[in-house]
């Protein structure tokens, strides 16, 4: 069980009508109890708790009411416990002992719309470190004072060529380094992270007829990712890439009510969706996929 109480303040700043600002702060408490029980019976209880502060601030710049240009800051904290589970083992991230992984992120972007808001475009550089990850050192054993940076850029387009047909798309760029450490399975160094692709993106378009019928589809991008094996030496691998289709189709029947169809993974593609221990476990991608739902208004 976790309880959280915080306090946070946001605030907005207009100098002018070209210039404003942005600052946040948040304090936060948190208490993360986690009981694990043998199969001798035996119980073991674990608690965790602490005070966490972040913070994050923003300048923007709008040239034009159609665009703006801004850079932000932010910082994050991720404590032992957030995905619910605590450990009494030396050194684990997840033990109350260690301190919570310190993340900052800093980006410069720009937002435009074009042709009276039919087009929308975004686009962002951006650098996020995330310190004091738990790495094993072959001499010390587990230690928190690993640190990961990942740099990139993503942009985005939103095109409305009719009131009725609408393409949406973007692309991101991601490259990955581990900085200090050396995490279990032998990603050394300077090494990319795994699981996280250089390259992904995605295009989808919908359209609308007269008669209220809705059709459209699309599809996503992620490029091969770095995993590991299990074998002694451990050594990177690579994941492959892959592309997946998604489809929908939406009908008003009535008034009031909409049913919608989703197809995902049109081609019922095979993919590596998510893994953990560093790659050297993952599990498949969720195979092709219906899902109707119905949509009621008042």
């Amino acid at each position: 069980t976790t309880k959280t109480a915080a306090l946070y303040d946001f605030d907005t700043v207009h100098f002018n009508e070209h210039w404003q600002a942005n600052a946040s702060v948040r304090d936060e408490r948190y208490q993360t109890k986690f009981i694990s029980v043998a199969a001798t019976g035996v119980r073991t209880t674990v608690d965790a708790q602490q005070n966490l502060v972040s913070w994050k601030t923003a300048l923007v710049y709008k040239p034009v009411v159609a665009g703006s240009l801004y850079v932000a800051y932010a910082t994050s904290l991720t404590p032992p416990g957030t995905d619910f589970t605590l450990s009494s083992a030396a050194g684990n991230q997840n033990n109350p002992d260690t301190d919570p992984q310190e993340t900052s992120n800093l980006e410069l972007g720009v937002k435009w719309d074009f042709f009276r808001g039919k087009l929308s475009a975004n686009a962002a550089v951006f650098k996020t470190v995330n310190d004091k990850t738990v790495y094993t050192d072959p001499l010390l054993g587990p230690i928190p004072a690993g640190q990961q940076t990942v740099q990139g850029f993503e942009a985005g387009l939103s095109r409305r060529f009719t009131d009725n047909w609408v393409v949406l798309g973007s692309v991101s760029y991601l490259d990955s380094k581990i900085d200090r450490g050396t995490t279990s399975g032998g990603n050394q160094a300077g090494s990319a992270l795994p699981l996280i692709p250089k390259w992904s993106g995605n295009l989808f378009t919908s359209y609308r007829f007269a008669s209220g019928l809705i059709l459209g589809g699309g599809g996503q991008y992620s490029a091969e990712v770095t995993r590991r094996d299990n074998n002694t030496p451990a050594v990177p691998r690579q994941s492959p890439s892959y592309w997946l289709f998604n489809a929908l189709a939406s009908y008003p029947v009535a008034k009031n009510v909409t049913l919608r169809l989703n197809v995902n993974n049109l081609f019922d593609r095979k993919y590596v969706q998510a893994a953990n221990n560093n790659g050297a476990r993952f599990n498949p991608g969720a195979p092709r996929a219906y899902l109707l739902t119905a949509d009621f208004r008042f």
